[in-house]
């Protein structure tokens, strides 16, 4: 079956070339049996030598990423079945391919397996999605409404999801008035800023979760960065902007990864790591990680530890 890669809408489908015999090509019919998506105003993708007669849909369709388009066919200039994908600025079939990142993909080039975000498959590289797990996804499904309550010690905090007129996700605790901006889709949770209270305990969840994949692959590690006013004030935040035309001195580094699971088939229980370092010149100068710990109910607790000091937070 050939699916979906995005979602979009159906722009334009050629049928009615008939399959090749195996080793011989149609020269005239050159793609075949083609259905072109479009995703964007400047951004369409096209399948090739698809098999006639199987389309499940037609031009002017809406589309969502998975769906059945059709089948893998032999048509076209295609000595056996295959399917051709490129990505192209315009609708008409044939058009010049692109070079467009994809999102987030595992590449296995024979030695290791790792993780690929917004990156180009390289030549030889075997190339798959992160499955998807059913508790990660639940336990970072904040819709409008939801309440989240957690304590750690005698402090306890309860965090709201909220949005606002633009439609934009977060995270609201109403006691220290501080905001966790995120966004969520099928394959990525992630927050985008924070405002408000440093030393809240939603800052420091805001931080442990800065970005996490919702599909569980075993041992792969995921990085990003911080925007430096997430993690650093006064003084030095103040001539990092100043020289920040010229030189990046401090840094931000997050990274996650899965360390456990109960049962890979039917979980009830996972456990992320997570790991925050500051950087001034290239050099360490302070560190945190955490553990977070997620089961069918969700968040169930997180651990920070930060320099010599930890925290732990559970679930109300």
């Amino acid at each position: 079956m050939v699916l979906a890669p995005a979602d979009g809408i159906v722009e334009e489908i050629a049928d009615g070339i008939p399959d090749n015999k195996i080793g011989d090509v149609n020269l005239i019919d050159n793609w075949g049996n083609t259905v072109v998506v479009k995703h964007s105003d400047y951004l369409f993708s096209s399948l090739s030598h698809l098999k006639a007669g199987t389309f499940k849909v037609k031009v002017g369709d809406v589309v969502k990423k998975g769906q059945v388009l059709a089948l893998v066919g032999n048509s076209g200039r295609s000595p056996e079945p295959h399917l051709h994908m490129q990505l192209q600025s315009s609708k008409y079939i044939g058009s010049k391919t692109i070079d467009f990142p994809i999102a987030y993909y595992l590449a296995d080039n024979g030695r290791e397996v790792e993780f690929k975000s917004f990156s180009r498959p390289m030549k030889d590289e075997t190339v798959s999605v992160i499955p998807g797990n059913t508790l990660v996804k639940n336990a970072f499904h904040f819709i409008p409404g939801k309440k989240l309550e957690f304590e750690a010690g005698n402090a306890t905090e309860s965090w709201e999801v909220r949005t606002n007129i633009y439609n934009q996700s977060f995270l609201f605790c109403e006691k220290t008035q501080s905001r966790a901006w995120f966004v969520m889709d099928d394959e990525v949770f992630y927050f985008r800023h924070f405002e408000g209270d440093k030393n809240s305990l939603l800052y420091d969840f805001f931080i442990s979760a800065y970005r996490i994949h919702l599909g569980y692959y075993k041992g792969i590690r995921i990085e990003d960065s911080y925007a430096t006013d997430l993690l650093y004030r006064g003084f030095p935040l103040l001539l990092q902007d100043f020289v920040a035309p010229f030189a990046v001195y401090l840094r931000g580094l997050f990274s996650m990864q899965y360390v456990k699971i109960d049962d890979e088939m039917n979980p009830s229980e996972l456990e992320i790591e997570t790991h925050t370092v500051c950087k001034v010149l290239g050099r360490k100068k302070r560190s945190k990680s955490a553990r977070i710990i997620i089961d069918r109910e969700g968040i169930k607790c997180f651990r920070i530890d930060k320099q010599q000091n930890t925290i732990e937070v559970t679930r109300r």
